[in-house]
């Protein structure tokens, strides 16, 4: 089916993930390796890419990708955020951090990068995040997004020591 549209990226991203979808692995990793190639591949084309890549524990070829797609698409949320988390993956706590803040800086209430950073780094009495948990929480009716959010404060206020504050909050998730 490559052969198709040889020149066309982003078509060659998207086969990538529908073959890998389909247990072609191999076809998959054939098609991200010719998004890889490409210098002039787009950031979504990159993104695709690196998530075979992902799939197939191909770590460090995502995270090149996903390196030249967030420098292409600085404000893009969703190719930050996998950065985010395979720089974690591939041990690279710092740099994991460094795309979360940019997320945060960009959409302070992100409710995900919120909780990846409370694993990022450790809550000081100066630097913490629970004004804005508290903050969301208060507003957020998603159980889901509600779990998260407690789980995100509770690591904080465990790191500040107000174990009480975050066993309060996993109350208030169960009801």
């Amino acid at each position: 089916a490559a052969d198709l549209m040889p020149d066309d990226t982003e078509y060659l991203a998207t086969l990538s993930l529908a073959l890998m979808a389909t247990d072609r692995i191999e076809e998959a990793l054939v098609a991200a390796h010719d998004v890889a190639k490409d210098e002039e591949a787009n950031a979504i084309a990159l993104d695709s890419a690196a998530d075979v890549f992902e799939q197939a524990a191909l770590h460090h070829a995502a995270l090149a990708l996903l390196e030249r797609a967030a420098t292409l698409a600085p404000d893009n949320l969703a190719i930050a955020f996998n950065l985010a988390r395979v720089r974690k993956f591939c041990g690279d706590v710092a740099g994991a951090r460094a795309s979360i803040e940019h997320i945060l800086a960009l959409a302070p209430g992100h409710i995900l990068a919120m909780a990846q950073l409370s694993e990022l780094r450790e809550a000081t009495a100066d630097s913490n995040q629970l004004a804005a948990y508290h903050h969301l929480f208060s507003r957020v009716q998603d159980p889901g997004l509600r779990l998260r959010l407690a789980h995100g404060a509770a690591r904080e206020c465990e790191a500040l020591g107000r174990l009480d504050e975050a066993m309060t909050l996993f109350k208030v998730c169960k009801e």
